[in-house]
C-alpha cells in the first residue's frame, strides 16, 4: 500500500503550497491521484488532479482553518481489482491572518481650512 508524506512548504494569508512525498515500494498503480480541500462546515473549496509533487491552494479566506484530502483508485492486484476512492492522508491547514503581513502607522496632521485660505 502506498505511503503519503505531506508538507506544507509555502503559507501565506491566501495561498499555500503542500508538498506530497508519495513512497510506493511495491509500485501499486494509482489512477486518479487527485486532492479535495474542504473548509470547516465541510465545504469543498477547491479539488483538482495531483499532477506532480505539489498541490498549490490559492485564494483562500486568511486565518480559517482547511482540510486538504488526497485520494486515489488502487489495484493491489490481489485479484480485487480497482479499489476507488481511497483516502490515502489528510491534513489540517491554517491559513495566517492579515494581521501577519505586519502594521502600518499613519502619522494624520488636521489643518484648519477657512473660506479665505483654500
Amino acid at each position: 500500500m502506498p505511503t503519503l508524506f505531506l508538507k506544507i512548504v509555502e503559507n501565506d494569508n491566501i495561498n499555500m503550497k503542500i508538498n506530497l512525498d508519495l513512497r510506493n515500494d511495491d509500485d501499486v498503480q494509482l489512477q486518479n491521484y487527485r486532492y479535495i480541500l474542504v473548509n470547516s462546515s465541510k465545504e469543498i473549496i477547491q479539488s483538482g488532479k495531483v499532477t506532480g509533487n505539489y498541490v498549490q491552494v490559492n485564494n483562500l479566506d486568511p486565518d480559517k482553518v482547511f482540510t486538504l484530502k488526497i485520494y486515489a483508485d488502487i489495484d493491489l492486484e490481489d485479484g480485487k481489482g480497482l479499489i476507488e476512492d481511497i483516502m490515502l492522508k489528510d491534513i489540517n491547514l491554517v491559513t495566517l491572518p492579515i494581521s501577519s503581513l505586519g502594521y502600518i502607522h499613519l502619522k494624520t496632521a488636521i489643518s484648519d481650512v477657512t473660506d479665505s485660505s483654500a
